[in-house]
C-alpha cells in the first residue's frame, strides 16, 4: 500500500499534474527563466558563453575549420612538448655503472647499445665516457680495454658523437696529474681506453692532437700518445699504424716538451714505425707466402699427409733463421687452423692429428703462443667471426697445452677487438675457474 497522504493518483508536493496548466503558460515560464537566468550571470561578471550559445556556435563553424579530436595535445599549434628530464651528474655516475658493469659481465654489444639508445633524449652524453672511463680505470687491463671498446662501438654506430666523447675524455684528463700520484701506471690504463676508438671506430689519428696535446703544461702529451699508438699496435700492427701516423701528416715535435731528445724517445717506446721503419713488421712477409704455398695444399689435401711430410716440406723450403720469426709462427697456425675449419665449424678430429706440427714450432715459448694467438684472432677477422669458432680454438690450444695460461692471459690483454674479447669471455672465466 502506497505511504498515507500519498494516493496512487496525488501529485508530489510542489508539482504540478499533468495538463492542469496550459502549455503556453509552460513555455512562457520556462522562457523567463531562463532570461533571468542569462541576466543573473551577467550581472556576476561571468565572461563565458551559455551553453546553447556555445552548442550553436559549434553546429556554425565549418568541418574543415573544426579541431581534428585525433591530433594529440603535443601536435596542437601553441603547445610545448613535456621536456624530458635531464639526469644529474649522479644519476649519469649511477646509471653508466649499471651499464657498464653489466657489460663486462656479459660482453653484449648489442644489449649495451640498446641502454644507451635509451639516453638518446640527454643532452650531456659526454658523461657516457667520462663515468665510463672513471668506473674503469682502476680494474683489470680486461675491463679497461672492454670498455675502451664498447665506446668506440658507440662511436662506430653513431650513438655516442665524436666530440661529445672527445669532451668526455678531456674532462678525465683534466684530473691527470693528481690520478697519476695515485696511479702510476695512469698513462698506460689511459691508454688501453682511448686506443680503441682509432682502431675499432676508425677514427683518423689526426684527432689524436687534440686528445694528448692539452697535456703539454704537464709534459705528458707525447707519453700519452706514445701509450695510445703502443695499444694500436697491439690492437692491429705497427706497419699499420705507422702508415695511419704518416697520413696523418702528424709529428712528435708537436708532443714532445721542448728540449726533450727526440731520438731517444723513439727508442725507448718502441716507436720507430713513426718514422717510415715498417720493415721488421710489413705485412707482405715472403715467409707468410712461401709457407701458404708449400704446406697448404699438404693440410688441405683430401688425402690425409703425415706430420713427417710436413716437417720435411718446412725444412725443405724456409730457412731455420726464417723459421725463428713471428710472422713465420702466424702463418703456420694460420694454415693450420684453416685446415681444421669445416663450413665454418671447427672440427676436433682434424685438429688433433695437426697440433704435433704446432707443438714442434711453438715449442713452449711465451711470444710464439701469443704470436700463434694473435693468427687466430686475424683469421677470425677475416672469416668475419664464425659463431663459438675462436672459443672452439682456445679450448683445444688449452687442452692440448699448446699455449700456457700466462700466454692466453698476456693475449687477452692485448686483445685486438671487442668481438674477440666477447667471443671468448666463457673461455676466461673457464681459464680463471670463476
Amino acid at each position: 500500500m502506497p505511504p498515507a497522504g500519498r494516493g496512487r493518483g496525488m501529485p508530489r508536493a510542489g508539482s504540478t499534474r499533468m495538463g492542469s496548466t496550459p502549455r503556453g503558460s509552460m513555455e512562457k515560464e520556462r522562457s523567463n527563466a531562463v532570461a533571468a537566468a542569462r541576466q543573473i550571470s551577467r550581472s556576476s561578471g561571468s565572461r563565458g558563453p551559455s551553453r546553447e550559445n556555445s552548442v550553436e556556435g559549434r553546429r556554425n563553424v565549418p568541418p574543415s575549420t573544426r579541431p581534428d579530436s585525433s591530433r594529440r595535445p603535443s601536435d596542437v599549434p601553441g603547445k610545448v612538448p613535456v621536456a624530458v628530464k635531464q639526469l644529474s651528474r649522479e644519476e649519469w655516475e649511477t646509471k653508466m655503472k649499471g651499464i657498464v658493469e653489466e657489460f663486462l659481465n656479459n660482453r653484449d654489444v648489442k644489449e649495451m647499445m640498446e641502454c644507451i639508445k635509451e639516453l638518446d633524449a640527454q643532452s650531456n652524453k659526454n658523461l657516457i665516457t667520462e663515468c665510463s672511463i672513471n668506473h674503469v680505470l682502476e680494474k683489470s687491463d680486461s675491463a679497461r680495454k672492454a670498455v675502451g671498446n664498447m665506446l668506440a662501438e658507440l662511436i662506430k654506430h653513431e650513438l655516442l658523437p665524436l666530440d661529445l666523447h672527445l669532451k668526455g675524455v678531456a674532462a678525465v684528463l683534466e684530473f691527470a696529474e693528481d690520478l697519476a700520484i695515485d696511479i702510476p701506471n695512469v698513462w698506460n690504463y689511459l691508454g688501453q681506453l682511448i686506443a680503441p676508438m682509432f682502431t675499432v671506430a676508425s677514427i683518423p689519428l689526426s684527432k689524436l692532437e687534440p686528445v694528448c696535446t692539452p697535456l703539454l703544461d704537464i709534459g705528458k702529451s707525447a707519453t700519452l700518445a706514445a701509450e695510445i699508438l703502443k695499444e694500436a699496435s697491439h690492437n692491429s700492427n705497427s706497419s699499420d699504424v705507422g702508415k695511419r701516423w704518416s697520413d696523418s701528416g702528424l709529428t712528435w715535435s708537436t708532443f714532445l716538451p721542448s728540449g726533450e731528445d727526440l731520438d731517444e724517445f723513439i727508442k725507448s717506446n718502441k716507436l720507430e714505425y713513426t718514422l717510415g721503419d715498417t720493415s721488421a713488421t710489413s705485412s707482405s712477409s715472403p715467409v707468410s707466402q712461401d709457407l701458404f704455398s708449400t704446406i697448404g695444399p699438404l693440410l688441405q689435401s683430401s688425402e690425409k699427409k703425415s706430420n713427417r711430410q710436413i716437417f720435411d716440406k718446412i725444412n725443405a723450403s724456409i730457412p731455420e733463421a726464417l723459421r725463428e720469426e713471428q710472422s713465420f709462427i702466424k702463418s703456420l697456425t694460420t694454415c693450420v687452423a684453416k685446415s681444421c675449419i669445416e663450413n665454418g665449424k671447427f672440427v676436433e678430429g682434424i685438429f688433433k692429428n695437426r697440433s704435433a706440427v704446432l707443438t714442434k714450432y711453438l715449442d713452449n715459448r711465451v711470444e710464439r703462443e701469443e704470436s700463434a694467438l694473435i693468427a687466430l684472432e686475424e683469421l677470425m677477422d677475416e672469416l668475419e667471426h664464425p659463431a663459438g669458432l675462436l672459443s672452439d680454438f682456445c679450448y683445444a690450444f688449452s687442452d692440448d697445452d699448446l699455449v700456457s695460461d700466462e700466454s692466453f692471459f698476456s693475449w687477452e690483454k692485448n686483445s685486438k677487438s671487442g668481438i674477440a674479447l666477447i667471443s671468448t669471455s666463457a673461455f676466461f672465466n673457464w681459464l680463471r675457474g670463476d
